[in-house]
Order: C-alpha cells, then sequence, then structure tokens
C-alpha cells in the first residue's frame, strides 16, 4: 500500500473549488508535507516566500521499506503555492516528477526503478483551512512511465524496454481533513480516456512483447483513514489503530491489443463494454470484487486461423477476515462466468459433425461462511511462527458453516444446479481424517446428462461401456426427476457424521 500511496499524494496535487474559509500558501504546503508523512515519507525541501508566493524546491519525499526491502522516492525541483486572494491557493507543479524505486533482498540488488510522473495543462486550487482542505484539480493529461528497469543485474531501458499509462481529460476533487487522532483522504476523479502501453525485448532471443490498451469514461474513487501517530512498518498494528479504506475502479469500454514475436508468435485483441475493480481493507478484512460485461477476444497463434471467443458477463468477489481473537466473521466467494462463447471454427476442432449444442454456457457460484481467524495474517512474525509449525494441510482459521446459496454449471445442452449449507464442528478432526466433522447437506439438480453421454458416444469420445458405467454410478447417488432425463439428489452428513445419499447411508 505504502509504494502507491505517492501515486494518492499526487492526485491530490491538481484544480478549481469554492472558497470556504481563508487557507494560505504556507498552510497548504504544511498539509501536503504532514499528508506524506502519515504514510511514512522522509520529506526534506527548501522554501522561500516571496510575496503572496511559496516557492518550495529541492523536494524530496523518500521511504524506506521494512527488513530492508528497499526505498522509494519523488523527487520535485521546484512547487509554487501562491495566495489568489479570494481565500484559496493556486498550486503549479512541475511538467515531470521523477522517482526512482529500489526493491533489496538478502543484500543483493532485485528490482530497480526508474519512473517519471508527467502532467500537461494541470491546475489546482486548494480551499477550506487547515485539517480540512479541498484539492479540486483538471488535467489535459496526467502519466506515469518508467524510464528504466534493471533486473537481476541487467538494465533496460529505450527500444529495449517501454511502460506508460497515461489518463486525458481528468478532473477530479480531493478533501483531507485531519484531527488529533486521524487523517481522512477522500477522493473522487474521472477521465475521458485511459491508454497504457508496454514494449520489451528480451536482449539475448530479441523476443518481442507489445501491449497497448485504451479506456474509455473512466471513474475512480476512494477513502481512506490513515492514524496520525502510525508506524507504517508495522501492518498489524497500523490497521488495529484504524487504517482502512477502499477504492473504486471503472470504466466504460476498453480495447487491448497484444503481440508476442519468438518461435511461436501470439497475437489478439480483446473488448469489453465495462469492467469495474472495488477493493477494500481495514482492520476486520480485506474484499476484493471485479467484474466485466460484453467481453470479446481474438487470438491469432500456431493454429492457422483466428480464435474468438465472447463472454457475456463475468466476475469474481472475495472477502476475508483478518481480525483475530473476535470470534466468527463472514467470509464470501463468488465466480461468475455468463454467456460464454467460441467461434465455429473452434468447435470445429472438438465436434466437427455439429453433435453438441453450442448454446452460451454458464458457470456461476456463490458461497458465503462463518470462520474464526486464529491469527492475523497482517501479522507478518505471526504467520512465519504458523508456517513454521503447522502442517501443509492446516489453515489459519476455522471454518464454522458454509451456505452454498447457487451453484450452475450449464453448457453443451446439459445443467447441473444446487444449494446446500453445511455446519463444522471444529472440535472433531477424526471423523473425516484431519477436516472438522460438517453436518448438513446439499440438494442437486441435472437436466440432459443422460442425452450430453449420448452425443459423446456418437461422437466417438466416449465408449458405451464408459458411458454405463458413468450411468450406473449417477443411478446410486440421484433420484428421477419429473421430467424426461432430469434427476435430482439429496446429499447429506448428518449429526452422527454418517453420509448419505437420498436418505441411503453411504458412509
Amino acid at each position: 500500500m505504502s509504494r502507491f500511496s505517492t501515486a494518492s499524494a499526487l492526485a491530490l496535487l491538481v484544480g478549481a473549488a469554492p472558497a470556504f474559509a481563508d487557507v494560505t500558501p504556507q498552510q497548504v504546503w504544511d498539509d501536503l508535507e504532514t499528508y506524506m508523512q502519515k504514510f511514512g515519507y522522509e520529506v526534506t525541501a527548501t522554501e522561500a516566500m516571496s510575496g503572496s508566493t511559496l516557492t518550495v524546491s529541492d523536494i524530496s519525499m523518500s521511504m524506506s521499506f521494512p527488513e530492508d526491502a528497499g526505498a522509494f522516492e519523488v523527487t520535485a525541483s521546484e512547487m509554487s503555492f501562491t495566495d489568489q486572494g479570494d481565500g484559496t491557493v493556486l498550486v503549479d507543479l512541475p511538467a515531470n516528477l521523477p522517482m526512482t524505486m529500489k526493491g533489496v533482498e538478502d543484500g543483493d540488488d532485485m528490482l530497480d526503478m526508474v519512473m517519471t510522473i508527467g502532467q500537461t495543462g494541470m491546475r489546482m486550487v486548494v480551499s477550506g483551512e487547515p485539517n480540512n482542505l479541498t484539492y479540486s484539480y483538471s488535467a489535459d493529461e496526467m502519466s506515469v512511465t518508467i524510464d528504466e528497469l534493471t533486473a537481476e543485474g541487467e538494465t533496460l531501458s529505450g527500444d529495449d524496454f517501454t511502460f506508460t499509462y497515461a489518463l486525458g481529460m481528468m478532473s477530479g476533487v480531493s478533501t483531507v481533513t485531519r484531527d488529533a487522532k486521524m487523517q481522512k483522504v477522500v477522493q473522487d476523479m474521472q477521465a475521458l480516456t485511459g491508454s497504457l502501453m508496454l514494449k520489451a525485448k528480451d536482449p539475448d532471443s530479441g523476443d518481442n512483447i507489445d501491449f497497448t490498451g485504451n479506456y474509455k469514461s473512466l471513474v475512480m474513487n476512494g477513502e481512506t483513514t490513515i492514524p496520525m501517530n502510525a508506524d507504517m512498518s508495522d501492518p498489524a498494528n497500523i490497521l488495529a489503530s484504524g487504517l482502512g479504506g477502499y477504492a473504486h475502479l471503472a470504466h466504460g469500454g476498453s480495447e487491448l491489443n497484444f503481440a508476442v514475436t519468438g518461435d511461436e508468435p501470439v497475437s489478439g485483441t480483446m473488448t469489453s463494454t465495462s469492467g469495474k475493480i472495488d477493493v477494500g481493507f481495514s482492520e476486520d478484512g480485506i474484499s476484493y470484487d471485479v467484474g466485466g460485461t460484453g467481453t470479446n477476444m481474438t487470438v491469432q497463434g500456431p493454429m492457422p486461423f483466428p480464435v474468438s471467443m465472447a463472454m457475456e458477463e463475468s466476475g469474481f468477489t472475495l472477502v476475508l477476515p483478518t481480525k483475530a481473537g473476535a470470534g466468527e466473521q463472514d467470509a464470501k466467494l463468488s465466480m461468475l462466468f455468463k454467456g460464454f462463447t467460441m467461434d465455429d471454427m473452434l468447435w470445429m476442432l472438438v465436434d466437427g459433425g455439429n453433435v453438441l449444442p453450442r448454446d452460451p454456457a454458464t458457470i456461476s457460484l456463490d458461497l458465503d461462511a462463518k470462520v474464526t481467524p486464529l491469527l492475523n495474517i497482517f501479522d507478518t512474525q505471526a504467520m512465519e511462527e504458523f508456517e513454521a509449525t503447522a502442517g501443509s494441510d492446516e489453515l489459519p482459521a476455522e471454518i464454522n458453516s458454509l451456505k452454498l446459496s447457487n451453484l450452475l454449471v450449464e453448457a453443451v445442452g446439459a445443467k447441473i444446479a444446487g444449494d446446500g449449507a453445511f455446519t463444522f464442528d471444529n472440535s472433531d478432526l477424526e471423523t473425516f481424517d484431519g477436516m472438522p466433522r460438517p453436518t448438513g447437506k446439499v440438494n442437486l439438480s441435472a437436466e440432459g446428462v443422460n442425452g450430453l453421454l449420448d452425443k459423446l458416444i456418437e461422437m466417438g469420445i466416449m465408449s458405451q461401456q464408459d458411458a454405463g458405467g458413468m450411468r450406473m454410478m449417477m443411478a446410486m447417488f440421484t433420484v428421477p426427476g419429473d421430467a424426461e432425463d432430469t434427476m435430482t439428489s439429496v446429499l447429506e452428513i448428518n449429526d452422527q457424521g454418517h453420509v448419505l445419499a437420498n436418505g441411503q447411508r453411504l458412509q
């Protein structure tokens, strides 16, 4: 998190807003300096006041990562803060801000980067009062460029390596408020366009990677709360002290193009109609939610024809509690791949006779759980001790209950659906060979499975004997449904540890 805090700070330095109270150039610079210091940066600069303008030069903001894991530094030749006479302050930033990041592991250089943050047409106005400032900003373009990359002693730059990410026609508002205990930063930003470019060449083989991406209608907002007396080198304690926040990023359409040259060149294009990422963190846990719509992909590779695929909607959600000693907490896992299709040329490789239905396929899963964390995963020392003493199948948490609210697999004319719930007895690790003893049931239903087996036989993928064995196995665990080629099953584990299928004991 600390490594990316510079980007958050720079996002504050940009725009125009109504005045709520008088603020001076010195107060604005002091606010920025305090903001960076609370993120763990050491700030040095030379200040000079002339008339209504404060000029800050020879600026250095640096931070060493914990456990000698490297360092990060941002430098600026000069920034100016001008009193506009209406209670607001105009901030003038340099066109380029150089950055360096040095990674170190066991005393050996591991990864070095030389970067530049650039801007054109940027305007930022600060209003409010000390400890409650509003930064309003706009810019024609803001970019981050990696100018040089050194890994394992080899340096790449120029024609061998180029990386740039840029936002076009951006604007936004950020507020920074603080009291004796906490500093809170709220950001809301929009950009008309976004672009990404990566070009890399292997100096030994000469193979090239060329990747470009373009986005439109970008929206970015978030909130971060930082304890005033925070020790950023201790993640567990800083979270317990109140560090937390969330970030939301979304776009209204994208196009990505890639090409890899070498013995087997590969190139392709991927487009989408929308996408989003939501991330949250606090003492209680972390959350991650990503999704997209209208995805289309075409890949040209070793095969003599291009391969095309499409997805109507996709998503992935993960919620993990991290607070030890707080009892039972919520956890969640969801996945969605809806409306997946592929072109006929790809189908011909597996189904040249057009036997299988080619309807869009869908896979979805929704799991909710109650878990009890046994230790804080952000506590480095505790995690190292756990990994040193725990067995390979042990987890740093106990699972108390699990609810399957949705399971759906629908493809090639067949469909499987299910739901159910289980509770777990963590005091009984013997009945199920080291796993907490579950109690509960899952309800399953299937449609078109026998028809699918018939088609696989027709295609020669499955023999009559293998299909017969599979049908016998299904008959052991299922009962026929009301409609043709349907079946249902209730798989249960009772409080004696018995496993039953439709009331018949299996174990």
